[in-house]
């Protein structure tokens, strides 16, 4: 494989971070308008041609066109006939406090997602990644719904900053050819902790063909046939990323290439970052109870849930947990201890041992100790005295 057939490792830039004010994504629908430019929020890539039956990843991205902007929120609409989600992901993203979490429906073709972005952000960034897979064979247009897409301005007021949208096409297609690629070392759009991937695909003897392995979504297969690594490549060391592995053929002799196909290698070594724990207690989440509620964020392939552990002589046990998460035990005084693990989509985990020093019932002092034992034995005398007095005087 010559040196234009290698893989790109050209990474993205890193997201921008700071403090946001959690309730400023609640007034979104009732802050008015100020002076400010257009953020223009779009996908990429904005179009691309997919078989039937293959997976593609789609991001969405906003510019902030000059403004600094601090809280996001929009609806996609996709074609429920034509394209199915296969995942929402949130690794990487600029959002980092979530007001609602990316989720999605097959049967009504929506995703809707609301977030802030710590100390605002200024530029072009990505905030969500979407997993389809192309159902049927006709085109899909994906676009923002107007009136639910909004962006804040960092400014202390939460104005509101007018939006571009722009939409994608993206061109499903049959594919009676398509090359049936695969691995050993990875399933296809899955994470996988693996850095090390073997692909193969069946040969035929009079066919030529041309592939690459890239990390970049929007490059394109030139029509230069391989020589070498035909039927099976290993690429190993590779960073955490996203990496798709594209392949086209035609007969020996034949001009027109057919068959193009992808393969989607998804690959996250490294643990969440630090998990941030607190043990507390509000009557607005569940009265004279105690609950723990985290957060973790996770670069690459994102958060899939938490887990709360539990360690004694013998084994650790830990359960899936909410968040927040109430707390069993509730009587309980004094060092508590609670171990939360946040678990990624490739299954790295990191934990954090998060505890509480609840208030322990304090001994009485000894004067008051003794000035109430006394007085429970004047008690007592007194009423055997009254007693044996009672029955004397009885006839």
């Amino acid at each position: 494989m010559r040196m234009r057939k290698e893989y790109f490792l050209k990474r993205k830039s890193a997201t921008q971070r700071g403090v946001i004010i959690a309730s400023c994504v609640l007034v979104f629908s009732f802050l008015s308008v100020g002076r400010a430019d257009a953020a223009e929020f779009f996908f990429k890539p904005h179009t691309a041609v997919v078989g039937v039956g293959e997976q593609f990843v789609s991001e969405v991205w906003v510019h902030s066109e000059g403004d600094r902007i601090n809280a996001l929120e929009t609806k996609i609409h996709f074609p429920k006939d034509t394209l199915r989600v296969v995942s929402v992901e949130e690794g990487g993203s600029l959002i980092s406090l979530w007001a609602k979490h990316p989720s999605f429906s097959n049967e009504t073709g929506e995703i809707t997602f609301a977030g802030g972005i710590p100390g605002g952000f200024t530029g072009e960034g990505y905030f969500l990644r979407i997993v389809f897979r192309g159902d049927h064979a006709t085109d899909a247009n994906i676009g923002f719904a107007e009136k639910e897409t909004q962006a804040l301005l960092h400014d202390d007021l939460g104005t509101l900053v007018p939006v571009k949208l722009r939409n994608a096409l993206y061109r499903v297609r049959e594919n009676h050819s398509r090359i049936a690629i695969s691995s050993p070392t990875h399933e296809d759009g899955r994470w996988s902790q693996q850095n090390h991937i073997v692909l193969l695909w069946p040969v035929e003897s009079d066919a030529e063909y041309t592939y690459f392995f890239t990390n970049d979504p929007l490059a394109a297969l030139d029509d230069v046939p391989e020589t070498s690594g035909i039927g099976q490549l290993e690429f190993s060391g590779l960073p955490d990323g996203t990496y798709y592995f594209r392949i086209k053929k035609r007969g020996k002799g034949e001009a027109e290439w057919r068959g193009s196909s992808v393969f989607l290698a998804r690959i996250d070594r490294t643990p969440p970052d630090a998990v941030e724990a607190k043990i507390s207690e509000h009557p607005l989440i569940s009265e004279k109870q105690r609950f723990i509620s985290f957060a973790a964020t996770d670069a690459a392939s994102g958060i899939d849930h938490y887990e709360i552990c539990t360690q004694n002589q013998a084994a650790r046990t830990c359960i899936s947990a909410s968040n927040p998460y109430p707390l069993e035990h509730q009587a309980l005084r004094g060092q508590q201890k609670i171990i939360v693990r946040a678990v990624d989509k490739a299954g790295n985990n990191r934990e954090m041992l998060a505890s509480l020093a609840l208030p322990i019932a304090q001994p009485m002092p000894w004067r008051e100790l003794l000035a109430a034992i006394l007085a429970a034995m004047l008690l007592f005398t007194g009423f055997m005295i009254a007693r044996r007095y009672f029955y004397r005087k009885t006839p």
